[in-house]
């Protein structure tokens, strides 16, 4: 009897037993959103609430046995509670980065990246794991304190607990939970920056798992910080909180050559002029080149709407996707000003758009570059034109 007992004991750990890992496939991507809301104190006093939110396209360039090359394309946006809801998603930023990951969650960062800011975690062990399993690894947080660029690094130990499944969906995902406690002095001979005294936090994540296809699909977290600065003859204490969630979203791949194609002969049919359509790593990208405003202003041009009123006839194709509207000027005027210009007169086609009910609103955004992605000779008239443009992208996402 005894041996039938342990007989079952063994046949029930490799029946619930898995061997978590992640899994990467060439060519592979992922939408993540992240939300985040929090609060920072100042010597004991609420001096600001906010609210970022935030989204990652994740592209696996190439793997090489069992580790990644990984392209992380980071759009920030622009969160106003006081916005109305009905306004157009604006991207403040964005930032493209690089790196290598293995199949137990080991990274290899470049040093001069501010992200990903937690390094080596989370982590999964070479051996089965079943619920109510736990293991340690060691990894790094990442922090730029002052947005400067001046990077601190805190070596960390990430504890783990494999808490279960969550059977809600038709799958089977893990649930697991990761967290650390950053505690550090600046004995100012290690990777901190000067200006920072002494930090003390702890951070904790939920993550669901999908051990199948070897990927996370959603993350909740809750972070406390406490962290004494100096700055001159001050020091000041703060207190960061903050609690959020990450949700990865597989993308399935556009088929572009076939789409470009396509919206060429739109083009021709339609006698669109001064438009090009090309493949672009985050879709498809139509160029409006020389687009006409009022001077130094994004009301457009009546001579503009017809064009956009074709665009628009082919954009109705695709309402299922994601659109993106960036605009560009050429070098004149000063930075400050190209960049709201080009963020206004992107807007302006956006909404037109809208008008034209040829887009989603809730999957439209818009973002303005100024003069900085020339693609002709500013000293030219023909070059002046073809930088003033804006781009529509029907995102792959």
């Amino acid at each position: 009897m005894r041996a039938l007992f342990f007989l079952f004991l063994i046949i029930n750990f490799y029946l619930t037993s898995e061997e978590i890992s992640f899994k990467s496939i060439k060519g592979q991507k992922f939408k993540i959103e992240c939300a985040i809301d929090g609060k920072q104190y100042l010597n004991g006093k609420l001096v600001a609430s906010y609210s970022q939110k935030y989204k990652t396209i994740r592209t696996i360039k190439n793997v090489e046995e069992n580790k990644a090359e990984i392209e992380d394309d980071y759009y920030y946006y622009n969160v106003n509670k006081f916005l109305a809801n009905n306004e157009i998603l604006q991207i403040t930023d964005n930032d493209i980065i690089t790196y290598y990951r293995d199949s137990n969650g080991v990274m290899d960062v470049q040093n001069d990246q501010k992200i990903p800011s937690i390094r080596n975690a989370p982590y999964f062990p070479d051996h089965s794991i079943v619920p109510g399993d736990k293991w340690n690894s060691s990894a790094t947080e990442v922090q730029d304190i002052y947005n400067d660029n001046t990077l601190s690094f805190f070596p960390i130990d990430v504890s783990y607990e494999f808490i279960g499944y969550d059977e809600t969906g038709d799958k089977k995902i893990a649930k697991i939970l990761y967290q650390y406690h950053l505690k550090a002095k600046n004995d100012f001979t290690n990777k901190i920056d000067n200006r920072i005294l002494y930090i003390d936090g702890v951070s904790k994540t939920l993550m669901f798992f999908d051990a199948e296809n070897g990927t996370r699909t959603k993350e909740i977290y809750e972070r406390q910080y406490f962290i004494k600065t100096k700055n001159g003859e001050y020091v000041l204490n703060f207190e960061i909180t903050d609690s959020g969630e990450r949700i990865w979203t597989p993308i399935e791949l556009m088929k572009k050559e076939e789409l470009v194609d396509d919206i060429k002969k739109d083009f021709e049919e339609n006698s669109i002029k001064d438009a090009t359509v090309e493949k672009d790593d985050i879709g498809l990208k139509i160029t409006l080149q020389n687009i006409r405003f009022a001077p130094e202003s994004s009301k457009l041009e009546p001579s503009e709407i017809e064009r956009l009123d074709s665009i628009s006839n082919i954009l109705e194709k695709y309402k299922g996707k994601s659109i993106l509207v960036v605009g560009h000027t050429t070098d004149r005027g000063t930075e400050r000003g190209r960049k709201i210009l080009s963020q206004e007169r992107a807007k302006s086609v956006a909404e037109y758009l809208i008008i034209r009910e040829a887009v989603d609103r809730s999957k439209l955004s818009y973002y303005g570059k100024g003069g900085d992605e020339p693609i002709a000779d500013n000293n030219t008239e023909e070059g002046l034109n073809l930088n003033r443009r804006v781009e529509i992208f029907i995102l792959e996402e």
